[in-house]
């Protein structure tokens, strides 16, 4: 008999063969379910569908199962963009999109296929669009300008200035020509300055640059508004020599009574050049008080080379205070079409003052000292008039005005003129002219054509402030006596 171990040893060995029997009989059908199962695509995603044309960045993810090896695609291409890796069940990729310049959007599509020893499997594409850049505006010209539009005939240098939008590049141009002036240049900038030289002009004429600016982009171009700059004429070859204190531009009179006109002023036109020169114009200007100016000589036609000639003007001021006024002067053989050469005048005018004086003048009134028999003219009362002021006294009429005008005779219907009026006319008549400090006379007369208080005023018209001088006269008309 075997003890109770022995026969627990030989039990188990009993059982031995049956277990190698069982796992012979399912080898085949366990080595086909182990084989690698061809591998899935569970999920494939991108973190965004549209970016802006800006670019942007996004996220390829995809969640896998067996797979051993990817393969990422694009259509169409993208620089840098890694294609083979490894994967694990969980795959992540970050795309970048650089900016889209193009007119038009641009629609990506990304592919994945995922493989193994088995087999691949393709994933579902994915779309992702770069949206497209707004269309570009046709350039705009917002302002075109010069610092200076005119510059003397020496010339100077002018900065031209634009502001634009949407330009890639920009030509200006100039007429009439000017040497070394570059017709383009880059406008990529909003802000454009271009310094321009304008060199001498030594013609008789100015001369008028007309600047114009073209600027493009892909869109179209656009002409800014002109800009005129004009360059002065070289200054004729006449010129003007007053007698002091005036300048080679400017004639400057004494001061001068209102009304009377002092003795001309004469102005020597020298021609400067080496040919000669033709004045075919001289003529008061109508600027300021033209009516005050008087051109009484002119002896200037066709002048030589370096020759002279003059201009007598007479100044007789309208008005009191500082007159102004011109000269004009063209020199027809100056430039294509002539030029006018200004040469500015300038005057005061000043009023006079003037007193009257008689032994019977009261507070500016002349009193017939005795009464008058009606009808019967008076003996004729003396009236001085003296000049006490600075410039000439100019007379132009006695007269008499209000009250019983008719009961008094002045010179206006002289008896007995006396010498404030010009006797050296036939017959005697106006303006008489009193130099300053001297004096002249005229005589009242009294003749009442009624009784009682008879008034009126005698009016001298002159240059005094006012116009005039006026006299107050009164007398008393008696009857005669039976």
């Amino acid at each position: 008999m075997f003890s109770s171990k022995v026969r627990s040893k030989l039990a188990i060995a009993a059982l031995v063969p049956t277990v190698v029997a069982t796992v012979a009989l399912v080898s085949t059908p366990q080595a086909a379910l182990g084989a690698r199962p061809v591998p899935v695509v569970l999920s494939f995603t991108a973190s965004k569908t549209s970016v802006p044309n800006t670019g942007g960045k996004f996220v390829l993810r995809a969640s896998l199962k067996y797979a051993s090896s990817c393969e990422f695609t694009v259509t169409p291409s993208l620089p840098g963009f890694r294609r083979s890796f490894s994967c694990s069940d969980l795959v992540t990729r970050t795309v970048t999109l650089r900016t889209n310049n193009t007119g038009n959007p641009i629609t990506y599509t990304f592919g994945m296929i995922v493989k193994n020893s088995t087999g691949s499997t393709a994933a579902t594409n994915l779309a992702v669009t770069e949206g497209a850049a707004p269309p570009l505006p046709v350039p705009v010209v917002l302002s075109f300008t010069a610092t200076r539009t005119s510059v003397p005939n020496t010339g100077a240098s002018v900065v031209l200035k634009a502001e634009l939008k949407y330009a890639s590049s920009c030509e200006i141009t100039v007429s009439p020509s000017l040497k070394g002036f570059p017709s383009s240049s880059s406008c990529s900038s909003d802000l454009v300055t271009r310094s321009v030289t304008l060199r001498a002009n030594d013609s008789g004429d100015p001369i008028t640059y007309t600047f114009g600016m073209i600027v493009k982009n892909s869109a179209g171009s656009t002409a800014a508004t002109n800009v005129v700059v004009t360059e002065g004429a070289a200054p004729s070859p006449i010129s003007f020599t007053p007698p002091p204190p005036g300048t080679p531009t400017t004639v400057v009179f004494a001061p001068e009574g209102v009304f009377v006109a002092d003795d001309p002023l004469v102005v020597t036109v020298t021609n400067n050049s080496a040919t000669t020169q033709v004045i075919s114009s001289a003529a008061i200007s109508t600027v300021g008080d033209s009516a005050d100016f008087i051109l009484i000589r002119n002896n200037c036609a066709s002048v030589t080379a370096h020759a002279d000639c003059s201009l007598a003007i007479q100044f007789q001021p309208t008005g009191a205070g500082t007159r102004t006024g011109a000269m004009n002067v063209v020199d027809a053989s100056w430039g294509t079409t002539g030029t006018t050469l200004q040469l500015q005048l300038r005057g005061t005018g000043v009023w006079a003052a003037a007193t009257v004086s008689n032994t019977n003048i009261r507070n500016n009134v002349l009193s017939f000292p005795t009464s008058q028999v009606l009808l019967t003219p008076s003996t004729p009362q003396p009236v001085t008039l003296t000049n006490v002021g600075s410039v000439p006294l100019y007379i132009s009429g006695i007269s008499l005005t209000g009250g019983e005008s008719p009961d008094f005779d002045a010179p206006a219907a002289p008896l007995e003129p006396g010498t404030c009026i010009n006797q050296l006319t036939n017959p005697p008549s106006y303006p008489l002219i009193v130099s300053v400090g001297h004096s002249c006379t005229f005589d009242v007369i009294f003749d009442p054509s009624g009784t009682g208080p008879r008034t009126s005023n005698v009016v001298v018209v002159d240059n005094t402030l006012g116009a005039q001088t006026q006299l107050g006269l009164e007398g008393t008309g008696i009857e005669k006596s039976t």
